[in-house]
């Protein structure tokens, strides 16, 4: 572990992805709501997808990364922001010489082996608490200089020296915060549910004592259901999430981000009652929404069945939710699950719809509705068929009374089946006869004959079948031979 340490991984945004622009991101504001590594990871996402926010990004982040343990990372982005100043016409900014680089990085190396010396003398008191918080130590120590896999060891191994539930949970949001930097969302939801595991059970209307580490815990939960592409479980996760309890974890997401999380993963999978009781009527939610008026707006007029609004209103956003580092990748996912929840909520109160009128509500051309309503109609989405002529979508109707009849035509043949295989068991009953298998030359089962259900030793079974194969054979005490 000792020795030079690498320089941080980069994200890898994807160099095919066009640049965005119109954004109206504030970095002013940005850097009150984030902090720690998250605040870095997202000017760097800023700063390599919007060209028009590139110098600003960069002057917040190599001045961040000049008071961190990274310095090839301060180098690297020092640079870029000295070429991206030239390019502008702006007074280029000094960026670290190598022997600068170099000069930090032995010094990080020199305080890595201290720590891993002072932890091995530590380990030979064999005292449980300064052995879990050496290994937190080191841990801490290899996360800010960007070794996220060594640092993970760290602090897994703090587990095996945790002596209170607090060092469980702490312990379980250290694998966490390593786990989010590397994109391991497994990982994140199984430390998650071993947080979760730690905290007590609180009657109702008591204070929550861990209510703040509860909400820390949801939010990591939504996020990793979020990368998974389970939005129906990170609506439930972000919509469950206490106001009060948001503000104390800038070092993961902001307050803003629980409400254009959750509003938009809630529209993408809930219907239309769910919206209303599980967003709208939320009102621990609704502060949330407050911080981000536009999220508000576009739920509000997609309850109102105002679609060309709502849909406006989601593409005026749409620049700066891509410049957001964990919902970037599902922005054009939940956009087109919108929208087609939208179409299916248009059509479904009708028998028939004129696409020229639902194209005007949806602010789009027939023939591109058209297009859409066949995809939702192969899907099953919607049920209805087009006339292509007179461009009217029309509901496919069931025949009730036809449907009806066949139904109960079923049931009476189904209950004919059922009444004649009873009858059938009645009459053979008080025959006393039963049906066996011959196998062997012997007879399987019991006998079925007689009061006792007795065989004749000296004729074998009365009834028996001559073939030698296994054939159903049957037996009466009393009567014909082969049944009445």
């Amino acid at each position: 572990m000792s020795g030079q340490l690498p320089p941080i991984p980069t994200m890898d945004t994807g160099e095919d992805e066009p640049a965005v622009e119109n954004v109206t991101v504030d970095l002013d504001s940005f850097g009150n709501m984030y902090a720690g590594t998250t605040k870095e990871r997202r000017l760097m996402f800023i700063a390599k997808r919007c060209p028009a926010l590139r110098i600003e990004a960069l002057k917040t982040l190599v001045a961040l990364l000049a008071t961190g343990k990274r310095p090839s990372e301060h180098q690297k982005f020092a640079l870029q922001l000295a070429e991206a100043s030239v390019l502008a016409g702006l007074e280029p900014v000094a960026a670290p010489t190598d022997d600068a680089v170099k000069a930090k990085v032995a010094a990080n190396s020199a305080t890595l082996e201290k720590l891993e010396a002072d932890h091995k003398k530590n380990k030979q008191f064999m005292v449980k608490e300064t052995i879990r918080l050496g290994f937190t130590e080191l841990g801490n120590f290899l996360f800010a200089t960007g070794q996220y896999s060594p640092a993970l060891k760290q602090f897994t191994r703090c587990r095996d020296y945790a002596t209170a539930t607090k060092h469980v949970t702490e312990m379980a949001f250290n694998v966490i915060k390593v786990a989010i930097e590397m994109d391991n969302w497994v990982l994140v939801q199984s430390y998650v549910a071993k947080a979760e595991s730690t905290f007590e059970s609180v009657p109702h209307g008591a204070a929550d004592p861990d209510a703040k580490i509860r909400a820390k815990a949801t939010c990591c939960s939504g996020l990793a259901l979020m990368a998974s592409s389970d939005f129906a479980g990170a609506a439930r996760a972000f919509l469950g999430v206490k106001f009060d309890n948001s503000s104390d974890f800038p070092e993961l997401m902001s307050a803003r981000d629980v409400g254009i999380y959750g509003g938009l993963a809630a529209l993408a999978t809930f219907d239309r009652k769910q919206v209303k009781e599980k967003v709208i009527e939320n009102t621990s939610f609704k502060e949330f929404l407050e911080l981000v008026p536009e999220v508000r707006e576009v739920i509000k007029a997609f309850y109102s069945s105002k679609y060309a609004s709502c849909l406006s209103i989601l593409e005026k956003m749409k620049p700066d939710l891509l410049l957001d580092i964990f919902l970037q990748p599902h922005i054009g996912f939940l956009y087109r699950r919108i929208r087609e929840r939208a179409l299916v909520q248009y059509f479904s109160p009708f028998r028939s719809v004129d696409m020229a009128t639902m194209a005007k509500a949806f602010s789009c051309g027939v023939a591109s509705l058209e297009a859409e309503v066949i995809e939702l109609i192969n899907s099953g989405s919607i049920q209805a068929r087009i006339d292509s002529d007179k461009k009217i979508l029309y509901a496919r109707t069931v025949d009730q009374r036809t449907q009806t009849f066949t139904e109960a035509f079923e049931l009476g043949r189904q209950y004919e089946i059922h009444s004649k295989a009873l009858l059938l068991r009645v009459a053979m009953t008080k025959a006393n006869m039963a049906v066996r298998l011959r196998e062997g030359g012997r007879d399987r089962g019991g006998g079925g004959g007689g009061a006792g259900g007795k065989r004749s030793d000296s004729g074998g079974m009365q009834g028996m079948m001559d073939d030698r194969s296994n054939t159903p054979e049957f037996s009466m005490a009393e009567g014909p031979r082969y049944g009445r």
